[in-house]
């Protein structure tokens, strides 16, 4: 076997294994942001679908913040010109 291939039966197992995992998971979620929201939203993907659920935030798990936030201030700049 050559050097180059030696990491291909290490990476089929790790695919197996990860895809093993997702397909056995029990619990489903979503990520979910908006446009010009700097918030990501956990939301439990079985629970959203059940229709007492509909139109209230029950399924959300998780309310986090991606970025500080941002306050515009308008800076001058002083230009200096020389005689």
């Amino acid at each position: 076997m050559s050097p180059r291939l030696r990491w291909v039966p290490f990476a089929t197992i790790i695919l197996i294994l990860v895809a093993t995992d997702i397909g056995l998971a029990k619990d489903r979620f979503i990520l979910a942001t908006g446009r010009r929201d700097p918030r990501i939203y956990a939301i439990d993907f079985d629970a959203a679908l059940k229709p007492h659920n509909n139109n209230t935030p029950n399924a959300i798990v998780s309310r986090s913040k991606v970025h500080p936030e941002r306050t515009f201030e308008r800076r001058t700049s002083s230009i200096i010109t020389a005689p």
